[in-house]
């Protein structure tokens, strides 16, 4: 009896191609290239023919072209290693796999009719791969990849454009910054009060010597003293508004941008590839946070500022200098 073993050794031996029609049989999945014309541009566009353990996806971006990603079963994302070294602009692409990626297989592909062996790469790779990269726009292929290759495949199963969570920026406001603010309302206050006494005591000298001094004097005083008084109510509801603040419960930070950790930690160098990376792989969902300098920053779950930078995001937010 023939096995598949038997069938596929036998035609190796005799140095034939496996006919197409026994791919079935060997290979986890078959791709064909095709010419798909769009506004009397062709461009080719790999598609997949056959899918049997895996699936594979087209993802495109204008600044980087197209990118494959084949999605397994168990739920595990591969790229093929030499697309994505290119990309990345590495000069000798097989090197760069072999010195950069851990995880790094064999796999066999029907590409124009030839099957022949790729080495695939897990996600983690392409991290690893981006992070030596020495391409100015690594970190816009990371971005890339981050933004919008991974959230569509983990929420859609497949590539599209799927609506980003509007996200409400809280205006992350330290004790510190309540304490001084109501320090500067304090010394306004007792400044607006040493004037008041002051004028106290130019309106009672004025009514002490009114047969010297002409009317106008004392409406003019009494005029600043009623827009003083004024001012010292306004200071008080002020000091009562940062009081409250102050005595309530500390804010429960559930996520922080690096910009709100930096800021704080002047001494501590922050880098948002390696939280993008820990995020990654490990689950962690990041929201989008409007920003004027970027347009749109991560904001990263306390899990991982934990774990790669040992940093309780509640205690430095929270904290009172």
């Amino acid at each position: 009896m023939y096995t598949f073993d038997f069938v596929k050794q036998a035609f190796q031996i005799k140095n034939e191609q496996l006919p197409t029609e026994l791919h079935q049989f060997f290979y986890p999945v078959t791709i064909t290239k095709t010419t798909k014309h769009d506004d009397s541009k062709e461009k080719n566009v790999v598609t997949k023919q056959l899918i049997t353990e895996n699936q594979s996806h087209k993802f495109h971006s204008d600044l980087f072209g197209d990118l494959t990603v084949l999605t397994h079963d168990d739920g595990s994302l591969w790229f093929i290693g030499k697309e994505v070294a290119e990309k990345l602009g590495y000069a000798d692409t097989d090197q760069a796999i072999r010195t950069h990626c851990k995880g790094s297989i064999s796999y066999p592909v029907n590409l124009t009719g030839q099957v022949r062996n790729i080495k695939i790469i897990p996600e983690r790779d392409v991290y690893r791969l981006v992070m030596r990269s020495k391409l100015p726009t690594a970190e816009k292929f990371e971005e890339f990849v981050v933004s919008e290759v991974l959230p569509s495949i983990r929420k859609t199963g497949s590539y599209g454009q799927v609506a980003a969570p509007v996200a409400t920026q809280a205006v992350e406001l330290s004790r510190k910054d309540l304490l001084l603010l109501a320090l500067k309302s304090e010394e306004e206050k007792e400044s607006l009060q040493r004037n008041y006494d002051l004028l106290g005591t130019e309106l009672s000298q004025a009514i002490r010597e009114k047969s010297h001094i002409a009317s106008s004097r004392e409406a003019s005083v009494m005029g600043k003293l009623a827009r003083a008084n004024d001012k010292i109510k306004w200071q008080d509801e002020q000091i009562s508004q940062l009081e409250a603040k102050l005595s309530s419960p500390k804010t429960e930070y559930q996520y922080a941008t690096v910009l709100a950790v930096q800021s704080r930690l002047k001494h501590l160098k922050v880098s948002g590839l390696k939280l993008t990376y820990y995020c990654n792989r490990n689950g962690l969902v990041m929201k989008d946070i409007p920003d004027d300098r970027f347009g749109v920053v991560h904001s990263y779950p306390a899990q991982a500022w934990k774990e790669v930078y040992q940093i309780d995001i509640n205690a430095v937010l929270n904290k009172v200098a």
